[in-house]
């Protein structure tokens, strides 16, 4: 959604991270029957593969948007928009927050702190998405027991441990040593996949170097095998600043207050941050997972010329 409010340098680093030809993207958002007909699709998909799966958007705002910017929103990603004040920074929490808090279902609160919010904040563009489904082939509960967890080679933590034995689609890779177990929801279409380095491995490093090409390949590559499968039972929460990571892979123009989000409003703004908001449940019945990314935008203030008359 900022992607098609940016230009220049922002624009190519969003189209980079994305993988999106920025020129294509506008002109199929411009054609805004296709583009309802494919939201249309997907939800469609959604609905079938998920007992509920849901995502919502919404821009709060204190500023002037550029028409055709919300009309794009408005097509292609059924956004709400709500004018707000920021000026009132508990008010327009509370409001952000139970917007939130109401899409996620009751799994996410506190995602917007007063802190996040100054003098020149003038909107918030918020993605949300809830996820619920039972799995297949259920976890028997009478098997959950308690069980050690490795948080690290050194430590390890006493958990809930879930257990099935059974056909498992399975794929071992031995030369990077690791293993992927595909799990399919209650619905077709729709799996759930764990992966799992060698004890000797290091995690980090694992995750730095994976790729989407290469879990494409293990999914393509996993087979019906008989695995005594254990899980940990859990839930987990966190909210973090998306800020940094962003700049490190290489998306940082959004954040210089001399960018370019003209297609977005003639005021001069930029993104201050970028906070994400997650909470995963997994347990014997199935996943329940939320998540919300807020983008936080600011105007940049000029000040007025400092007026003198030096008579020296």
């Amino acid at each position: 959604m900022i992607h098609i409010g940016a230009k220049g340098k922002s624009a190519d680093e969003l189209s980079s991270l994305l993988g999106l030809n920025y020129s294509l993207l506008l002109k199929t958002l411009s054609d805004s029957s296709e583009t309802k007909k494919i939201l249309e699709n997907i939800g469609n998909v959604y609905k079938i593969c998920c007992e509920s799966s849901e995502i919502h958007n919404k821009i709060f705002f204190d500023c002037q948007l550029n028409q055709n910017y919300i009309d794009l929103l408005q097509d292609f990603f059924m956004i709400e928009l709500e004018k707000i004040s920021f000026q009132n920074k508990e008010s327009s929490c509370n409001s952000i927050n139970s917007w939130i808090n109401k899409k996620t279902h009751g799994r996410l609160d506190g995602v917007v702190e007063e802190s996040n919010i100054d003098s020149s904040t003038i909107f918030m563009l918020i993605n949300t998405i809830y996820f619920k489904s039972n799995w297949k082939e259920k976890f028997d509960t009478t098997l959950t027991g308690r069980g050690a967890f490795f948080v690290n080679p050194q430590k390890n933590i006493i958990v809930p441990m879930m257990h099935k034995t059974g056909s498992h689609l399975f794929y071992l890779n031995q030369s990077k040593q690791f293993s992927v177990l595909i799990k399919p929801y209650c619905h077709s279409g729709v799996v759930g996949v764990f992966m799992l380095p060698d004890k000797e491995s290091n995690l980090q490093k694992f995750l730095f170097d994976f790729t989407i090409k290469e879990l494409k390949e293990c999914i393509r590559l996993a087979r019906e095998v008989e695995v005594d499968v254990i899980l940990p039972k859990f839930k987990l929460k966190q909210r973090f600043s998306l800020k940094n990571i962003l700049i490190k892979i290489g998306v940082a123009e959004i954040f210089n207050r001399n960018c370019d989000l003209s297609n977005m409003s003639d005021e001069h703004v930029y993104v201050s941050d970028v906070i994400h908001s997650a909470n995963v449940e997994i347990n014997e019945e199935g996943v329940v997972a939320s998540a919300a990314t807020v983008v936080i935008g600011n105007v940049m203030c000029f000040k007025p010329p400092k007026n003198e008359f030096i008579a020296n």
